[in-house]
């Protein structure tokens, strides 16, 4: 083969990516688009926190959530990990591979189990003594695996206040 032919291969080569192959590419690139659709983050409320045994300084909790789904899709829950924030300490983390798939325009009732942090409660404990307040301000956030490729980690988080009258 000579270089003429050689260079008319090419630029028929060429001239067949730039019509057929990059339009494709174009096409291909936008239906992935479509296949997200506006995708709501799933709400959590914290329905109640239970103490469950304690070996040495190890506190284990079992947290109570409502998980509620508010799209058309179903969320088959791979895992989620969580942490469970008292006036801005971190008190209690966990992660858990144990939940169940969430349907479409639904609410599911998950029971996580949560391992206190011993540092956090000390400056909880700290930090209370020095103020004279009636309620204590909660933060649950959580990082749900939705198990979809177009969809990533979700982050999802709920504040609350207890009142302190209600731990007596």
């Amino acid at each position: 083969m000579n270089n003429h032919q050689r260079k008319s291969q090419q630029q028929s080569f060429q001239s067949w990516i730039n019509i057929v192959v990059i339009p494709l590419l174009i096409i291909g690139l936008s239906g992935c688009a479509t296949l997200s659709p506006a995708f709501e983050t799933p709400k959590i409320q914290v329905l109640s926190i239970q103490r469950l045994s304690s070996q040495g300084m190890d506190q284990k909790l079992l947290v109570e959530l409502n998980v509620q789904n508010p799209n058309a899709m179903d969320l088959p829950l791979k895992g989620l990990s969580y942490a469970l924030l008292i006036e801005g300490n971190e008190v209690a983390s966990g992660v858990s591979g144990d939940v169940p798939m969430i349907p479409a325009y639904s609410e599911a009732r998950i029971a996580l189990p949560v391992t206190t942090n011993l540092m956090g409660l000390v400056r909880l404990v700290t930090g209370l003594m020095m103020k004279g307040q009636q309620n204590l301000n909660y933060e649950l956030r959580a990082k749900l695996d939705v198990g979809i490729a177009l969809i990533p980690k979700l982050n999802v988080s709920e504040k609350g206040t207890i009142p302190l009258s209600t731990l007596r």
